[in-house]
């Protein structure tokens, strides 16, 4: 249960209510597994129709439908397409309910048979002597398609904690030790959301929150070449920009699914201040993003590396009307700066417990590129690249709706606050 800090009012988080028990089937597991059940019972049910209609003497025609002694049985009857939706059914439950397998195979296979199936049998069956009752093309189309629905809703995503933890950074470099020890107990999944967490961490060394804790990380320079690697890949993405799908004018938004980081937004507006007040804000005053953008409920820079990089500490406010729960995320920040642009980058790295009396999800942030470029001496052009994974089993089209709003949100707030204090 998560609290807003600006609120006297509890809920219960959506991926606390949706998270299944341990040993359960997941949601995307049992939508499978209801569709495959479908899939035999749309196809058999089409079959009955079919014979039923066919012929007034529908015994007659069911006995001739499921002879398999006759020789013709391959070009004169339905039924084996009954028989290969049995098959379907049958061994996508036991692969993915009774097994638990977590591998795209079994359902490929199931795919793979019916395609070979279904297109020789349309073929044959549909020949000139044939005058193709609608049901006859109804059971045929239906048992490829469900074939095919069936790989769509296949989610091969459900990993341990395990997994999940060893897998941090997402990119090739090797992590150091320490911090693979720190970032197994740091990353919190809805699961384990207690409250007990933060508290049998306690001891930390690096809940320390000094300016002058460079000495608290092991590998300094894993951390800041980690920051420099999103910095280069926010402005790889800023030469694709062409290609990406527009989804917002006001301000422009575009969105990308890159293939190392899933969907990345981007948001574009020019503010009438100049590009050191902006930059100011943005970056030097940065710990006061909670006073005018009250989707963040806390922002403050924990660990300083050098002096264009340091690790930061944020918390983001409940979204969707506590649908979805306060994330904290842990980045490492760095900043480039040119006469007349400044890029700064940030991404999640692993780092211990951050105290503050509650425990909350922690959220995994891709590279979050910013660029800022002075247009003339009183307009900067502000360009955002923002990646994040809110962990959590959530639906897509919530988390894409939170990200999206939080993004034209803080566009809003931020250019009230510039107007503000600049005028």
């Amino acid at each position: 249960m998560a609290t807003n800090a600006t609120s006297e009012s509890t809920y219960i988080a959506y991926e606390l209510i949706d998270k299944p028990f341990p040993g359960l089937l997941t949601k995307h597991r049992r939508r499978l597994i209801i569709f495959t059940c479908f899939d035999f019972c749309l196809i058999f049910l089409l079959w009955i129709l079919f014979v039923m209609t066919k012929s007034i003497h529908w015994k007659e025609e069911m006995m001739r439908q499921i002879n398999f002694t006759n020789g013709r049985f391959f070009y004169n009857s339905l039924f084996d397409l009954v028989i290969l939706s049995t098959f379907r059914c049958g061994a996508l439950t036991i692969c993915y309910a009774c097994l638990k397998l977590n591998h795209w195979m079994p359902v490929a296979v199931s795919t793979g048979v019916t395609t070979l199936f279904d297109i020789p049998k349309a073929t044959i069956y549909f020949s000139q002597r044939h005058a193709g009752y609608p049901l006859e093309f109804a059971i045929v189309v239906c048992s490829l398609l469900v074939a095919y629905i069936e790989v769509y809703l296949y989610d091969s995503k459900t990993r341990s904690l395990i997994s999940v933890c060893n897998s941090q950074g997402r990119a090739s470099n090797a992590m150091p030790e320490r911090c693979h020890e720190q970032s197994a107990s740091a990353y919190i999944t809805a699961a384990e959301l207690t409250t007990d967490n933060e508290s049998d961490n306690g001891a930390s060394f690096l809940q320390k929150s000094k300016y002058d804790t460079t000495g608290l990380v092991e590998s300094p320079e894993w951390y800041i070449g980690k920051a420099e690697r999103a910095l280069n890949h926010g402005k790889y993405w800023r030469s694709q920009l062409c290609s990406w799908k527009k989804v917002g004018h006001s301000p422009l938004l575009l969105t990308h699914v890159d293939q190392l980081y899933g969907k990345v937004l981007y948001v574009k507006q020019i503010f009438p201040v100049q590009l050191k007040q902006l930059f100011s804000v943005l970056y030097s005053q940065a710990e006061t993003c909670p006073m005018w953008h009250k989707e963040v409920l806390k922002y403050k820079v924990i660990c300083k590396l050098n002096d264009n990089v340091d690790i930061t500490y944020s918390l983001s406010a409940p979204s969707l009307r506590g649908y979805i729960a306060s994330r904290e995320f842990v980045d490492v920040r760095t900043v480039e700066l040119d006469d007349d642009c400044i890029t700064i980058g940030s991404i999640s790295v692993p780092y211990g417990t951050v105290a503050d009396g509650t425990s909350h999800i922690r959220g995994e942030s891709g590279p979050n590129v910013a660029f800022l470029t002075a247009i003339d001496e009183n307009s900067t052009l502000f360009e955002w690249f923002f990646n994040t994974d809110l962990k959590g089993n959530l639906p897509r089209s919530l988390v894409q709706r939170s990200l999206v709003s939080f993004m034209v949100n803080f566009i809003k707030n931020l250019e009230n606050h510039l107007k503000a204090t600049y005028g």
